[in-house]
């Protein structure tokens, strides 16, 4: 396993915890509906990371050194992310009446995980 690969297995963790800080913020601050709005917005980014993920583990165990069936993996997995976060958000918004502003916040901190991850490669070598 690279060191990459390794690095990609964390970020859902440290997308947890951030998600985790983001939504208990929210429910004491502002109450129960923003805490789980913002909730939801950070399992958006949690899910989001999971599928790149498992097709992370695809390209590695079936496509190797194959550029075509690498591509064709890198183009699916932004296809799917795409169109999960979309209809995730308008599950959130539309079925399930949650707060706009503390879901997209707690999607937005917990993406903000993969900016932290890449200062502590960067910098840290971590």
């Amino acid at each position: 396993m690279n060191s990459a690969a390794r690095k990609m297995r964390r970020l859902p963790a440290a997308q947890i915890l951030l998600t985790a800080i983001t939504s208990g913020s929210f429910w004491l601050f502002s109450g129960f509906s923003a805490g789980q709005a913002a909730l939801f917005g950070g399992a958006i980014a949690v899910i989001n990371s999971l599928i790149q993920l498992w097709h992370m583990h695809r390209a590695e165990t079936s496509a190797g050194c194959s550029i075509d069936q690498n591509m064709r993996i890198f183009y699916r997995c932004s296809i799917e992310r795409l169109l999960s976060t979309a209809a995730l958000f308008a599950i959130g918004l539309g079925v399930l009446k949650l707060l706009p502003l503390p879901m997209v916040i707690g999607f937005v901190v917990a993406q903000g995980a993969i900016f932290y991850e890449g200062v502590m490669t960067r910098y840290y070598g971590q």
